[in-house]
């Protein structure tokens, strides 16, 4: 049985340094000992990405966030990736079913699906902001460009020679935003590439790391 716990540490100072641990788990509130990310809001809130919901801890208290079928606002699914923040400190989910936007005085949340079947859209792993109105989400189905501002998206796609998408590089797992404005992306498939925003197009990432050797 994996076993899986948070520790919120302190430095405390007394004839030199000595890390302090507390230990958050299931019995403490958590939705789940298995954490994939932490994230800490503008405001100091801390948020723990379960597979069994998403946890705000406030130092004292943790309140949980699920999916609930019979509740639109709330979350698109229980199996939380990631939580970010963008610059008018509007917090965005990444879940397994789509991406998630929190309204933070009515505590719900608005559902953002990018397939056609709603109850079975893509999971999205990693988020990245380009500017004040476009995010970048990585995801299980391409890397998607998605406008805030109306909740348009478009997806994207490396393609073989016949025009058809690679699937091992469709299933992108993590995604930063370089200093040179491209991409870097990485795929199931153990595959590292770069997509430019600009011409929306994707090529090797070796090319760009051999100008720093």
């Amino acid at each position: 049985m994996q076993h899986c716990f948070f520790l919120v540490f302190t430095l405390v100072a007394n004839s030199g340094y000595s890390l302090q641990f507390k230990h958050l788990d299931v019995k403490d509130g958590l939705s789940s000992n298995h954490v994939y990310s932490i994230f800490q809001d503008h405001l100091g809130f801390m948020w723990f990405c379960t597979n069994r919901g998403l946890d705000r801890y406030d130092g004292v208290t943790i309140r949980t966030f699920k999916h609930d079928p019979a509740d639109s606002n709330s979350l698109s699914s229980s199996d939380i990736k990631r939580v970010y923040e963008d610059a008018d400190q509007i917090l965005w989910i990444a879940a397994s079913n789509g991406l998630n936007r929190f309204n933070p005085k009515a505590e719900e949340f608005t559902r953002y699906c990018f397939e056609e079947d709603e109850n079975n859209s893509t999971w999205v792993f990693q988020i990245v902001a380009e500017g004040d109105s476009i995010l970048w989400l990585a995801t299980k189905n391409g890397l998607v460009r998605f406008r805030k501002e109306n909740g348009s998206f478009r997806k994207f796609y490396w393609l073989d020679e016949k025009g058809e998408k690679m699937p091992g590089r469709s299933f992108i797992w993590s995604l930063t935003k370089l200093d040179d404005g491209f991409f870097a992306l990485g795929s199931i498939g153990s595959d590292f590439f770069k997509f430019d925003p600009e011409s929306l197009e994707f090529s090797e990432l070796h090319d760009s790391l051999a100008a720093y050797d």
